[in-house]
């Protein structure tokens, strides 16, 4: 019964870290080859509106790590709602 149940974290862990590191992969290949320099630095000053970081690279850096974990949480969500519904209607 333990094992079970740490089989199933760990499974659902590795599967975040997939969709993680799929996002930090796909987010800065969409803004770094599709927007010009002026508008990702444009994009760096508006997710850096207090000056909290030294650069607007940096902030732009943090943003884009910030957003992939969301995004692969929110699809970890997705998929855990879909793979519930799933199960109840068998």
């Amino acid at each position: 019964m333990q094992g079970k149940w740490f089989m199933e974290r760990i499974k659902w862990l590795f599967l975040y870290a997939m969709f993680t590191l799929f996002y930090l992969v796909v987010i800065p290949e969409i803004i770094f080859r599709t927007l010009s320099e002026y508008a990702y630095m444009k994009l760096g000053e508006i997710v850096n509106p207090f000056q909290i970081f030294p650069s607007t690279v940096n902030a732009l850096f943090i943003a884009i790590v910030v957003s992939s974990l969301l995004l692969a949480w929110l699809t970890f969500k997705l998929i855990k709602r879909v793979t519930k519904r799933g199960n109840a209607t068998h």
